[in-house]
């Protein structure tokens, strides 16, 4: 079971300890990432892919049977752009042919 809160970031339940755990993550440049107020948005794509919203780090993304979240690329371009306060995600949602949708507080965007 997979939890995000604003303040408590994105989380693991762990059966095998009976704890909630912090999924690994890949940034670059960024020894240990800020795990605290992180995410607030969270969705799973078609195949199984996990996506989450950051405030601090933008859109991150895990595949399927992938062993960490690392930062997605938006059209060539980072998508730290949405860790910008004024652009900060605020929900996710991947529809059923594969686009993911996110909105943030400056509008709607696809990917």
């Amino acid at each position: 079971v997979w939890a995000t809160t604003q303040y408590v970031d994105l989380v693991l339940f762990d059966p095998e300890s009976d704890k909630w755990v912090y999924p690994k993550y890949e940034i670059p440049n960024i020894k240990e990432p800020t795990h605290n107020g992180m995410s607030v948005a969270f969705a799973e794509d078609k195949d199984g892919g996990l996506w989450f919203g950051s405030f601090i780090h933008g859109l991150m993304y895990r595949p399927k049977n992938g062993d960490a979240f690392r930062p997605a690329v938006l059209n060539n371009q980072p998508a730290s752009f949405f860790s910008d306060p004024e652009n900060s995600i605020t929900a996710l949602f991947s529809d059923p042919s594969g686009v993911l949708w996110i909105t943030t507080l400056q509008g709607v965007y696809k990917y």
